[in-house]
């Protein structure tokens, strides 16, 4: 593709909170002074000159490791052409991984903070519509870009073979956003060194995605979405096989969008047409419009903000409500929560659900109990129809005993009732003490919702910080 890439289905699909961005390595740069890179006509071969000028050189950071990896083990291989990969490759003939672990870890401890250029992840951050980000990176760029942004985030997963079952079993916020690391992370010491490493995760992430929690919430966390491949210069061979694990389909039986923005794949003619005969758009980030992966994120950005992206922000009210739903309206409840964040609302919602006979998780229990200021029954047929059903059971049940408990005198309830289909207001399954409050009504479109969240704010006085 050129400039003339059609950005408006691509924004829909992400104001909609259907797209996972998957960041490659493309993106990982740093900068040089020009008196670093002429100590060695190696990096001088590397320096990116679309993104560099007289003073300041930009190489990307997998091929500086790789140009001081093979100094250190006397490697020799084309100028311009170095590869970790290939390196480490040449390493391994003689030397046992740990060793060039070490050599790497101390290596990129050395770069120091202001040379790495965070920019392009800070956007990417910055789009509060991603709400789930894989890298396919050992650094911790992303990590740095959330911090810079004084973003909360939930602890990221990182998977590193063989130690994974070491993975803690972290409980996500769905407030904030969560990052799968899926082939190690720097932190960790130990990650994917080479094509074969990257193979060998890739497998095992398949083989037990069913049993290891971090693979159970990857797959939860990207189920029904598409994916937007950033700056993942994958070999041929390793792109299918990769675009076919992530996604968890066949492509001639495609139901996700798929999206490839890289400088590798337009030039590898087989493997575009593969691509998009199976529907996978390729964008040729080489052409005027896209120089690199950066300048495609930057535009990426750019026209999220335009097609009504609101930048992810802190809550501003102190309050916390907990969203109370059927997992069969899923879709319209999280236009709710979406819209209760950009207004600043700091919201609970448990994004996985429970199903029927399922133990009731006793974190929800304390948020409804005792923690939560509101608590918001979204009533419908759904939810109403099977008593069986999880918030029928225990949400709904404990927030009815405190509001028995606490509000005997009280003239409003924390408790604030909605319908969101064509269910009555009087209609019999509606629980008997709902039926004594008042019940609000939403309709399913973007001016019902975003007149509720703010007449919610203003009728129950939230405070700002």
């Amino acid at each position: 593709m050129n400039g003339e890439f059609r950005w408006k289905p691509l924004i829909n699909e992400i104001n909609r909170r259907e797209v996972v961005p998957v960041i490659g390595d493309d993106l990982s740069i740093i900068e040089l002074t020009k008196e670093e890179v002429e100590k060695s006509d190696k990096l001088e071969a590397i320096v990116i000159p679309e993104i560099s000028d007289g003073k300041v050189a930009r190489v990307n950071l997998y091929k500086y490791l790789a140009v001081f990896l093979a100094e250190e083990f006397d490697v020799k291989f084309y100028s311009g052409k170095v590869c970790l990969n290939d390196v480490v490759m040449k390493i391994l003939a003689n030397w046992p991984e740990m060793t060039i672990y070490n050599s790497i870890g101390r290596f990129y401890s050395e770069i120091r903070d202001n040379q790495i250029l965070l920019e392009p992840f800070r956007k990417l951050t910055r789009i509060s519509d991603f709400n789930t980000y894989i890298t396919v990176n050992f650094d911790d760029f992303i990590e740095r870009a959330f911090h810079e942004e004084r973003t909360n985030f939930n602890p990221p997963y990182n998977l590193s073979l063989p130690l994974f079952e070491e993975a803690p079993n972290i409980k996500i916020n769905s407030m904030y956003p969560t990052l799968f690391n899926i082939l190690g992370s720097i932190h960790n010491k130990i990650f994917a060194l080479t094509d074969e490493n990257f193979l060998e995760y890739i497998y095992f992430l398949k083989r037990r995605g069913e049993d290891e929690h971090i693979f159970k919430e990857l797959f939860k966390a990207i189920e029904g979405k598409s994916f937007l491949l950033i700056g993942c210069s994958f070999p041929n061979w390793l792109m299918r096989f990769f675009i076919r694990i992530i996604s968890n389909e066949p492509f001639s039986e495609s139901r996700k969008s798929k999206t490839v923005a890289d400088n590798r794949t337009p030039n590898d003619q087989e493997l575009s047409s593969f691509l998009e005969y199976y529907k996978v758009k390729v964008i040729n980030i080489s052409k005027t419009a896209f120089i690199n992966a950066i300048e495609f994120v930057n535009q990426l950005f750019d026209e999220w903000l335009k097609g009504g992206g609101v930048k992810r922000r802190e809550p501003i009210y102190k309050e916390e409500i907990f969203l109370s739903y059927s997992s069969n309206d899923r879709n319209f409840v999280e236009l709710i929560r979406n819209e209760f964040e950009k207004q600043g609302v700091k919201v609970f919602y448990d994004e996985i659900g429970l199903n029927p006979g399922d133990i009731y998780d006793p974190i929800l229990r304390e948020k409804v109990v005792r923690e939560c200021q509101y608590f918001i029954p979204f009533i419908s047929r759904n939810s109403i129809s099977d008593t069986k059903r999880y918030a029928i059971r225990n949400e709904w049940r404990w927030a009815d005993a405190r509001r028995i408990m606490n509000e005997e005198k009280e003239k409003s309830s924390f408790i604030k009732p909605y319908i969101i289909d064509d269910t009555r207001k009087d209609d019999p399954t509606i629980p008997y003490d709902f039926g004594k409050l008042t019940i609000g009504i939403i309709e399913n479109n973007n001016e019902s919702i975003e007149n509720m969240v703010r007449r919610f704010i203003l009728d129950n006085n939230l405070t700002q910080k």
